[in-house]
């Protein structure tokens, strides 16, 4: 079923719930601590939703890294589209690469994707390539209560075992040597911006491949994480953190 993954999470606006909104909040607060032109890094930046916005918004360059070439190939073409082909620098690459990278950033950004290491590795990689007063940013999923539904539990720690409340994601920072510098739970429209382009996938495959029962399973499973959102939206959500050394 991989190629019916990636048909659902192709040529999407964003890869993960989010908003340009959401983007401009979580970097003015990390503006009092940026210096003059950053070396701003966007690690598993996806299509890009965020890297324009910080291109924009700090008129520097960007690089952004993303292991799937298709993502990075989307963004440049929505940097040309509007402009900033001067500013998108992309590279294919993981968050593993990071330890074998000399250059040093003031900024690094993840939106949405360090649950690909966890929260304890992906700050650590961080760490290798984070100037001296540099400042982190990076977006995660968390409980917004000690307990949740058993079924909207059920279906988080099986998606994403290391899963935890905004407490829990301090706790971490703290542990990793750094410094909260500010923090906000993101609103539900961020979500649902995320998953109308997945529901629109789902349904035109739906019609698509109506004779395929292997392919409506899946097609189900995708569903259901939507499904979880409308019934449990207010037990969870995205949460953006800011930290520094």
């Amino acid at each position: 079923m991989n190629d019916l993954f990636w048909k659902i999470h192709s040529n999407n606006r964003r890869e993960g719930p989010g908003s340009e909104k959401t983007t401009k909040l979580a970097l003015d607060i990390t503006r009092p601590f940026l210096k003059k032109d950053p070396k701003v890094l966007d690690i598993a930046c996806g299509p890009g939703a965020a890297s324009t916005v910080l291109a924009k918004e700090l008129d520097t360059k960007i690089l952004c890294m993303e292991p799937h070439q298709p993502f990075l190939d989307q963004l440049k073409e929505k940097a040309k589209n509007e402009g900033l082909e001067d500013k998108i620098i992309t590279k294919n690459g993981k968050f593993e690469d990071l330890k074998d990278m000399k250059e040093r950033f003031d900024l690094i950004w993840c939106e949405g994707a360090i649950y690909i290491p966890g929260v304890e590795k992906g700050l650590s990689h961080f760490k290798n390539v984070l100037s001296e007063d540099g400042i982190i940013a990076f977006s995660d999923a968390v409980f917004l209560k000690e307990e949740v539904a058993s079924e909207c539990e059920k279906f988080w720690t099986e998606a994403y075992p290391e899963i935890t409340t905004i407490n829990g994601i301090i706790k971490k920072i703290n542990e990793a040597g750094l410094r909260l510098v500010g923090c906000f739970v993101e609103p539900h429209s961020d979500w649902e911006n995320y998953f109308k382009d997945i529901q629109d996938n789902i349904n035109r495959l739906r019609a698509q491949l109506k004779d395929n029962k292997e392919a409506q399973d899946y097609l189900d499973e995708e569903e259901y994480e939507i499904n979880i959102f409308k019934k449990y939206k207010d037990e969870y959500s995205y949460c953006f953190f800011i930290c520094r050394k």
